[in-house]
């Protein structure tokens, strides 16, 4: 060939591969500069507004680091820019913000000889959760079994890893998802729970596999999605095939529940990526993302779609809309002021009639004479009593507040109605409250039914907790969220005053 010829073909050869690596350096950056973000749940109270949210990169893990001076809210109508003043932004694990999780894991030896460490994984997850928080478990096989949502996070990840696999059959997971969300909306709801989160750790595989038309799956998956966006509740799906094949109908049919239900779907390959995969779900709920702010241009009494941009080292990412429902502002109409005026009006005739018949039943009482003294019969074995006189009330039974075997420390009653009486640290995980099934309680008006929380760390660490409780909780007169208590130290719950010892 001649040599002006091979200096042609040389080239274009060479164009042909810059083209080539320029295209796939730009696919590769595409692909590792995705970010997803989702508004995970609105508030408005007393013009203060909450956006709960969450940032993911392109493994889908947990943005935690963000300037809260790149966030922008805008209208999800036309775009524009919206005020935030006073923004406040901190990691949802750096909040008493409390949070209930809800486990639907695939349990039978098909699924289980696979992946043996998918429980362990979850009894990890468990184990991380903080005492403010709920957390629950459905496993399932041909049958299922649920273990009750419970603020004793080791526990149950003790009854987690003691769960004995199923026998094989056909397995249930829309019934065993269908059986979570009835026990999130009967147990969950009389909770105070700012988000709730249902993870599913299985293969897919159920008895609408084979159906060649799908009608039966497109379903189910439809009234799983439009029953968890009713409840609130945001899906992560972990999806394992034991057979390792990435196209398999009960994968497919697990990502297809995650897109339409808003979730986020992850797919480990083996019992190590499991871990990975249970990890970042974690990472995904406690590292969302909190903001605190106000706005004065959104109209109350109205809903509103809004949209969140974020911008992260040179990216930019919006989320979907979401809605903001304006409450309307406080004040009484003239309408509802003059209903008002009148229904006292009538109430206090009402009252002034009841007080003038009293007042002339005791006149006339005054005025007969008085009757004969009654003698009562004494009871047969008992000293007679005098007419008039009241029966002594009966002594309060004791208490008894003797020491177990071994405690971590202790609260000493000083004051108020349980006065003298003494409370012992038992467990690593202490909950506090005024209702049975807390580990302390204390039977008092002034405390709530799940008013606080002790968790040891490392054995002689005691960090006291406040769940959102109506009459707060007090260290040496000083309120707080969150603390460690020292050997001596005062505290108020509700009206009660205790002194904390280690000994």
């Amino acid at each position: 060939m001649h040599p002006q010829g091979l200096l042609r073909l040389g080239a274009v050869t060479l164009a042909l591969l810059l083209a080539l690596l320029g295209a796939l350096h730009s696919a590769s950056a595409q692909e590792l500069n995705t970010l997803r973000l989702d508004i995970r749940k609105t508030e408005v109270k007393e013009g203060n507004f909450t956006l709960y949210f969450t940032l993911l990169d392109a493994d889908q893990l947990a943005v935690k680091e963000i300037d809260p001076g790149s966030l922008q809210l805008l209208s999800a109508d036309n775009q524009q820019p919206l005020n935030m003043d006073q923004p406040d932004l901190k990691l949802l694990s750096d909040t008493n913000h409390p949070v209930a999780v809800m486990f639907v894991v695939a349990n039978y030896r098909a699924f289980n000889e696979q992946t043996t460490k998918s429980r362990s994984a979850i009894a990890e997850f468990i184990g991380k959760m903080r005492p403010e928080d709920l957390a629950g478990v459905v496993h399932y096989g041909d049958t299922y079994h649920y273990t009750g949502l419970t603020y004793e996070a080791p526990r149950l990840a003790e009854t987690v890893n003691g769960i004995k696999d199923s026998d094989d059959g056909i397995p249930r997971i829309f019934a065993a998802v269908s059986q979570a969300l009835r026990k999130f909306e009967q147990e969950g709801g009389s909770q105070k729970i700012d988000l709730r989160y249902l993870v599913v750790v299985s293969d897919g595989y159920g008895p609408w596999v084979g159906d060649k038309t799908s009608k039966s799956r497109d379903r189910k998956i439809d009234q799983t999605s439009k029953r968890l966006q009713e409840l609130g509740i945001i899906p992560i799906i972990i999806g394992f095939s034991p057979t390792g094949d990435p196209e398999d109908q009960g994968l497919t049919m697990l990502r297809q529940l995650a897109a339409r239900s808003k979730g986020t779907f992850r797919g480990p390959k083996d019992g190590e990526e499991m871990f990975q995969a249970l990890d970042g779900a974690y990472q995904e709920v406690f590292n969302s993302h909190v903001l605190n702010f106000k706005n004065s241009q959104l109209e109350p009494n109205k809903t509103h779609k809004v949209r969140l941009a974020a911008k992260v080292k040179a990216l930019e990412v919006k989320s979907p809309p979401a809605e903001i429902a304006i409450p309307k502002p406080e004040g009484i109409d003239l309408f509802w002021w003059i209903v008002g005026g009148s229904v006292c009006l009538f109430l206090g005739l009402i009252v002034a009639i009841i007080v003038g018949f009293v007042v002339w039943q005791r006149k006339k009482k005054a005025a007969a004479p008085p009757p004969e003294p009654m003698y009562e019969a004494p009871v047969m074995g008992a000293a007679p009593m005098a007419v008039g006189m009241v029966a002594p009330a009966m002594a309060p039974q004791p208490h008894d507040d003797k020491p177990p075997a071994q405690y971590f420390g202790k609260f000493k009653a000083v004051s108020g109605s349980l006065h003298g009486r003494t409370f012992y640290i038992v467990d690593e995980q202490t909950t506090i409250g005024r209702v049975d099934g807390n580990t302390i309680v204390l039977q008092d008006p002034s405390v709530s039914s799940k008013h606080a929380g002790v968790r040891v760390r490392d054995g002689n660490r005691y960090e006291l907790h406040d769940f959102g409780s109506t009459n707060g909780v007090f260290i040496n007169g000083k309120r707080i969220k969150k603390q460690f208590l020292k050997d001596g130290d005062k505290v108020r719950v509700g009206d009660l005053e205790f002194v904390f010892n280690v000994e």
